[in-house]
């Protein structure tokens, strides 16, 4: 993966919105939640940017597997790569996070609440997405995961 998306780990946001492939979190791990980073991803094209103190910049070499080419400044860059998804997205800024991916994966799952209430796959409130993706929970969420499923 690209330099920006390694600024944050996905299993450590508190899910408050999300419809599917969409969804909007809280990311409080101090100190790593100051500054900001994003990356979008649309087939081939890549682009990505990182502000955030001890984190290496974006430059035009880049060792990550299936990069073709990338042209970067300091804080932001470009990249061709092998596609691996249609569409995926991702912005951090501070304490907030949103993304989305098509189709999901598991950086950006399939999930289903609103207000931090979580519907699917399991039901809780302020649920953490590594709580939310870890095996096993509430025997209500595994009856919607195999009714879904049909």
């Amino acid at each position: 993966m690209p330099e920006a998306d390694q600024n944050l780990d996905t299993k450590d946001l508190i899910i408050c919105d999300a419809c599917f492939c969409c969804n909007d979190a809280l990311y409080l791990k101090f100190p790593d939640c100051i500054g900001c980073s994003g990356k979008a991803e649309c087939l081939c094209c890549v682009e990505q940017c990182c502000c955030k103190f001890g984190k290496k910049p974006i430059c035009c070499a880049c060792n990550d597997d299936g990069v073709i080419c990338q042209l970067g400044c300091v804080f932001g860059g470009y990249a061709i790569k092998k596609p691996d998804t249609c569409c995926m997205y991702q912005d951090h800024c501070c304490c907030l996070v949103r993304n989305g991916a098509f189709p999901c994966n598991e950086e950006v799952p399939c999930l289903c609440g609103a207000y931090g209430c979580m519907c699917f796959p399991k039901m809780g409130f302020c649920m953490t997405q590594g709580q939310i993706q870890a095996k096993g929970g509430a025997p209500e969420a595994e009856v919607a995961t195999e009714v879904m499923e049909r």
